[in-house]
């Protein structure tokens, strides 16, 4: 069983809500860990649901947040829905998530082509 796409109603969750669920992604999607250290990210993937979730470390300016994406088909057209959660400023977290909607524009013409299927 994966993990929910959107586990809280509003973006600006408590330090215990994102605790919570980082560890619930670390339990139970720790298989598919990649840790990116310049970046200060850690990213899980959830192939059941087809949810990458990207998890700010300590040391990020919008620690701690997360961003989590997936692709969908909407009338034959492939889309890349995001959401995100932070806890401390909305500032920085307002940029990381503006930089991956960035990362999307780039990447959804690449899956139009290829039909590729990977947030990668």
């Amino acid at each position: 069983m994966g993990l929910e796409f959107m586990p809280y109603p509003i973006a600006n969750i408590t330090q215990e809500e994102w605790q919570t669920f980082y560890s619930k992604a670390r339990e139970n999607l720790s298989h598919s860990q990649r840790t990116y250290r310049h970046q200060k990210m850690v990213v899980f993937i959830d192939k059941f649901n087809g949810h990458h979730y990207a998890f700010t470390l300590p040391g990020h300016t919008a620690h701690p947040s997360w961003i989590v994406r997936r692709i969908i088909n909407q009338e034959g057209e492939l889309q890349i829905q995001q959401v995100g959660y932070y806890v401390n400023d909305e500032a920085p977290f307002v940029e990381l998530f503006d930089a991956y909607l960035k990362l999307n524009d780039k990447i959804k013409p690449q899956l139009q082509d290829s039909n590729r299927f990977t947030l990668d």
